[in-house]
């Protein structure tokens, strides 16, 4: 089984949809997918990744496979308590130094004095979402066990995604049993990227996720367009896009 983790393109947050480039970036992206086997799509209730998801089943019309709008793939919902209220994806370097190292283990993130324990509703927010993805999994043939997963049946569907950073780099880190703090602060999915995990079954039965493309932009170069800059900051002081 394959799984496509797709970031909505370029957003217009205030309008909770796209930017004009946002939805060339879509025609652009809906065109590539529709020349691929997807079985099953997913979707965020936010409006930004419903118009990039409609992109796609613009293009493939009557033959778009089943898609549902699921609330546990909204952005990561829950602000840290850090300073001042952040997003779990936004923290200044010396930030990150200020804290503990636990906050890169996969098993103590979320402990006593670290930020991201420091939201009460943290802990309840993050085991529901990844009780609603693993049951998902479940429903699709794999069911976790520990840290991996078993299948009682193996499959070549492919399942799409259409969601946003913070969260696909929290699902990413729960499939890759490490800390979603290490995705969340040293890598970026940019507008409309594509990300492909993909089942690997060494052994009858037993199964893990494996990160075969991270970020992927190929449509976006076969229509002569660069990456929107939306979640990046400057490569450079000098640069003055972002800084903070």
């Amino acid at each position: 089984m394959k799984l496509l983790f797709i970031r909505h393109a370029d957003p217009d947050y205030v309008h909770d949809s796209l930017t004009e480039e946002g939805f060339a970036e879509a025609k652009a992206l809906g065109k590539y997918l529709s020349k691929q086997k997807i079985d099953y799509v997913y979707c965020s209730p936010l409006g930004r990744a419903k118009d990039t998801m409609q992109a796609y089943l613009n293009e493939v019309n009557e033959k778009a496979p089943p898609h549902e709008i699921k609330e546990w793939l909204h952005e990561f919902k829950v602000l840290v308590p850090h300073g001042a209220n952040r997003v779990a994806w936004d923290f200044l370097p010396e930030a990150l130094e200020e804290v503990d190292s636990k906050i890169y283990s996969r098993d103590e993130w979320l402990e006593k004095d670290n930020p991201w324990a420091n939201e009460p509703k943290m802990k309840a927010y993050v085991e529901e979402t990844i009780k609603e993805f693993d049951a998902l999994l479940e429903k699709h043939g794999y069911k976790r066990e520990g840290s991996h997963y078993v299948c009682s049946k193996s499959n070549v569907d492919v399942i799409a995604f259409f969601c946003h950073f913070g969260i696909e780099a929290f699902l990413l880190s729960h499939l890759m049993n490490c800390s979603p703090v290490s995705l969340w602060q040293h890598t970026i999915a940019t507008p409309s990227s594509v990300t492909t995990v993909y089942t690997e079954e060494r052994r009858e039965g037993h199964v893990l996720f494996r990160v075969a493309a991270f970020g992927e932009t190929a449509h976006l170069a076969l229509a002569n367009m660069e990456p929107a800059f939306s979640g990046r900051f400057s490569e450079t002081i000098e640069d003055p896009r972002r800084h903070d």
